[in-house]
């Protein structure tokens, strides 16, 4: 076979069984393409723009589809993506506020109470006020983020309609606020971990890209942001990898293609017991890692009153005839922000629990602390030889079972204070655990 054809034989046989997982041995068969260069071959196909998936020794080769993937990333393009995931996840935010919001993607803790400039300063007064208050915050700025550059992108956006500029009402003051427009996309994302997934997904995909310059440039200030020489995995305790499989992004797809975010829904739903007939104003579209599932926060028009869907489970849409003034309201940002994981409760909860202080445990409490908007961790005294607890964390939540289950994993080391529901919980779910052991017992017997 002439070299030339070789590569047009391989695109012309993987475009043929598309989705599909081939082995490399029936590739080589039915293409006569040399074992010695099949792996060459596909490394070029990928550097074209197509995306391949071969597993680690699994022998095994898949075309996912027979579109061509721009592989030309610009820096451009990067910020602007930060900036519409940063909007997504803060709702509203002055512009100091969003330039923090995407440094915290990396540390959470480079998001500061103190900032509170307003949109009117200029980039200087910005500097020199960072400079004073915050000059961690001041150093990697001007590393990694220009604020000229950046303000440059962030007026391309909101000229492209995808970001809207008001001067309002804003916490303690009249500000210049920014938020995504209905025009942008807004999933929420449960994981606080999106940097990590992309230098996982650059280390993983570096040789399937034919221009790697921008990523590489990104690449290295995000290494140096993450620190991501010494990272360990065994201490990424909070939060998964996002991993959304073709099964939930394709009722996803299903349904951004109604207008769920001006119109009302009728919808049926298959609920646990019982199939319902709702009418719904959509809320809030987000994905948990923690289920694998994409959520609808909404409001259920004919018992008004707030829901959670799942996507998944939506058997039938059609269009209603009133307007939807309920997608992504304060209301339901709050609502959001409450959850614990992926549960929702209509009311929320006060929780205080007691941690002894042994192993890293104060360093997965921290994790949540940071993670958790309503959330307080201190020392306290312990109350006594018998309980030598010595942390305390107290949170507003929605979801006491979910919470439930992350304080399981801390075993006898977590004692729940309040409420006495999240205390019955806890006690049916070691009760349980003993029975377990007595009914093995017996039948060992």
């Amino acid at each position: 076979m002439k070299k030339n054809n070789a590569k047009e034989v391989l695109i012309n046989y993987l475009f043929a069984n598309t989705g599909e997982d081939l082995s490399k041995e029936s590739i080589i068969q039915n293409t006569g393409i040399s074992k010695s260069r099949l792996s060459e071959l596909i490394n070029a196909i990928r550097s074209d723009g197509y995306e391949i998936i071969t597993p680690n020794r699994s022998g095994t080769v898949r075309l996912e589809s027979t579109q061509n993937i721009s592989t030309d990333i610009t820096p451009k393009d990067v910020r602007q993506w930060l900036i519409i995931l940063t909007l997504s996840k803060l709702g509203i935010a002055t512009y100091i506020e969003l330039i923090c919001g995407i440094l915290s993607i990396a540390d959470n803790f480079y998001l500061h109470e103190k900032i509170t400039t307003d949109d009117n300063y200029s980039d200087t007064d910005i500097s020199e006020y960072l400079k004073k208050n915050n000059p961690d915050v001041k150093y990697y700025l001007d590393q990694n983020l220009p604020l000229s550059t950046f303000r440059k992108d962030l007026q391309a956006l909101i000229q492209d309609g995808f970001v809207e500029k008001k001067r309002m009402q804003y916490k303690n003051g009249i500000h210049v606020t920014y938020s995504i427009s209905e025009k942008s996309p807004a999933i929420l994302f449960e994981s606080e971990n999106e940097l990590f997934d992309f230098m996982t997904f650059y280390d993983t995909f570096k040789g399937s890209f034919s221009n790697t310059k921008p990523l590489e440039t990104l690449y290295k200030k995000c290494a140096n942001i993450y620190d991501w020489a010494s990272y360990d995995s065994s201490t990424h305790i909070y939060g998964k990898s996002n991993r959304i499989d073709k099964y939930q992004l394709k009722y996803l797809n299903n349904f951004v293609k109604y207008p769920y975010k001006t119109k009302t829904l009728k919808i049926n739903y298959l609920a646990r017991d019982e199939a319902m007939k709702l009418t719904i104003s959509s809320g809030l579209l987000f994905y948990s890692v923690e289920t694998n599932c994409f959520y609808l926060l909404c409001f259920n028009m004919d018992n008004k009153s707030i829901m959670q869907l799942r996507l998944d489970r939506i058997t039938s849409i059609r269009e209603g005839a009133e307007k939807n003034k309920e997608y992504r309201s304060n209301t339901f940002l709050n609502i959001y922000e409450e959850m614990f994981s992926a549960s929702f409760e209509p009311e929320k909860t006060h929780v205080k629990v007691i941690f002894q202080d042994f192993g890293n445990i104060k360093e997965r409490l921290s994790a949540l602390y940071d993670k958790r908007k309503f959330s307080k961790l201190y020392d306290i005294s312990p109350l006594s030889e018998e309980l030598p607890h010595s942390i305390m964390y107290e949170d507003d939540l929605r979801g006491v079972s979910a919470f439930a289950r992350y304080l399981r994993s801390f075993g006898s080391s977590a004692l729940v204070l309040e409420p006495s529901s999240l205390q019955t919980l806890m006690i049916q779910s070691n009760q349980l655990t003993l029975r377990n052991y007595e009914v093995m017992t017996d039948e060992n017997k």
